[in-house]
C-alpha cells in the first residue's frame, strides 16, 4: 500500500480491471458490494441493495482480472492487507 501501484477502492479497482491494469486482486468471498460501472464514462455507482439493474462488483472486478490474464485470491477477511474487503495491485 501506498506505492500508488495498490488500491482498496472498489470504485478504481473496477475501472482499472475492465481496463486490463489488474495484476493481482486480492478478495473476501463473505463480501458483496452492489452498483453499476457504465463503459462508456468509467462510472461507477455505487448501491446498497441488489437491484435487477446492479452488478456485484467484487465479482465484476473479479471477471475481468481473469479475462484479462490478472490473478485473484480469496482471502479471509482477517487476512486482508486493509480494511477493504477487496484490494488490487495493478500492473502499472
Amino acid at each position: 500500500m501506498g506505492t500508488g501501484y495498490t488500491s482498496g477502492n472498489i470504485e478504481e479497482i473496477v475501472r482499472a480491471a475492465y481496463n486490463k491494469r489488474v495484476d493481482s486482486l486480492f478478495f473476501d468471498p463473505g463480501h458483496t458490494i452492489w452498483g453499476r460501472f457504465n463503459s462508456n464514462s468509467q462510472e461507477v455507482n455505487i448501491d446498497s441493495t441488489d437491484t435487477v439493474d446492479n452488478d456485484e462488483l467484487i465479482n465484476f472486478a473479479y471477471i475481468h482480472t481473469i479475462k484479462n490474464k490478472g490473478t485473484a485470491f480469496s482471502v479471509d477477511k482477517r487476512m486482508m492487507p486493509n480494511d477493504s474487503p477487496v484490494t488490487a495491485t495493478f500492473r502499472y
